[in-house]
């Protein structure tokens, strides 16, 4: 009897296992077979057959630009039956949430449902030169500085590092190197407050400048304004807008994604293609035409890993 007790119990325990095990990767299946995000373009019908045991509502109060089957319903009664083959319109492009129930009455996930605007592009495949700015000086990494005593000091170190982005000297602005050269300068080896961003975080040191032998201030930091390179047009609108570079950009020294404040877009000459391999990318190596007679754009939007210019 107690053999046949553990029998039942290992099998039970067994059969408890299985129904685990298939609930997960039904739960997987089901999650696979709706996507997080759908787009639909403004003023278009849109259909959908997901042929799932799922109802939707729409988490949000401002959604009566959008019509279910070609009916417009009221805000708090817009229901969506996944199990049914439906269609999607809205006369207002935006952003909105689904909430899915499973069985309808069962919490699922969120979509989100993009509405987004039609807009004709031409593809193209010139190469352009880009020049950015940085938002603030940043910061390539420490030096030690050889001072007018003759001794050797490093007034940044454990202060300032890699990736940093200095923003401010003595609650005074900065915006390039000059600017931060000169309040160096000024210090006259009196301690400065440097105001630095660092992770989305604002952090601030105080870092006292050494005297070297030629008579300058200098606090022992490599740093950078500016970057350029070169890449290759993507699409141009019917309103002269054009987008291009499809990564983000990072500083050659320290392989970060630099933080761009604005930047310029000019005509550039190809002088040498290195063919890409495999996990090795291609490479563009020529000159840009770096004047104003050959700039025909400026970047005006920033996106994390994302660049589009006008």
């Amino acid at each position: 009897m107690h053999r046949k007790s553990v029998y039942r119990k290992v099998l039970i325990f067994l059969l408890c296992i299985n129904i685990v095990v298939l609930l997960f990767f039904t739960y997987k299946e089901l999650d696979n077979r709706i996507p997080d995000k759908i787009k639909i373009l403004v003023g278009e019908n849109q259909k959908f057959d997901f042929d799932l045991p799922f109802e939707g509502a729409f988490d949000s109060k401002n959604v009566d630009v959008i019509s279910v089957n070609n009916k417009t319903v009221p805000t708090n009664q817009i229901k969506l039956n996944l199990n049914k083959p439906f269609s999607l319109k809205s006369t207002k492009t935006g952003q909105y949430v689904i909430n899915l129930k499973l069985f309808g009455f069962l919490n699922f996930k969120k979509v989100e449902l993009g509405v987004i605007d039609t807009r004709e592009v031409l593809p193209s495949g010139k190469p352009i030169g880009i020049y950015v700015e940085t938002d603030g000086v940043m910061v390539l990494g420490t030096g030690v500085i050889n001072a007018v005593d003759g001794l050797n000091y490093e007034p940044a170190l454990n202060k300032l590092k890699s990736g940093d982005y200095i923003i401010a000297v003595n609650n005074k602005t900065i915006h390039n190197k000059e600017e931060l050269i000169v309040e160096i300068q000024n210090s006259n080896g009196k301690d400065i407050k440097i105001d630095v961003r660092r992770d989305e975080k604002d952090i601030q040191y105080s870092i006292s400048p050494v005297k070297t032998s030629d008579g300058e201030y200098k606090i022992g930091a490599w740093i950078r304004d500016n970057t350029q390179g070169i890449g290759t047009l993507t699409f141009v609108t019917q309103e002269g807008e054009f987008g291009a570079l499809g990564h983000g950009i990072t500083d050659i020294d320290t392989s970060l994604i630099m933080e761009i404040n604005r930047g310029y877009v000019y005509s550039a000459d190809i002088m040498t293609i290195i063919k890409g391999k495999q996990g090795v990318p291609g490479e563009l190596i020529g000159l840009i035409n770096q004047n104003d007679r050959n700039k025909i754009g400026d970047i005006t939007k920033i996106r994390i890993r994302e660049y589009s210019v006008r």
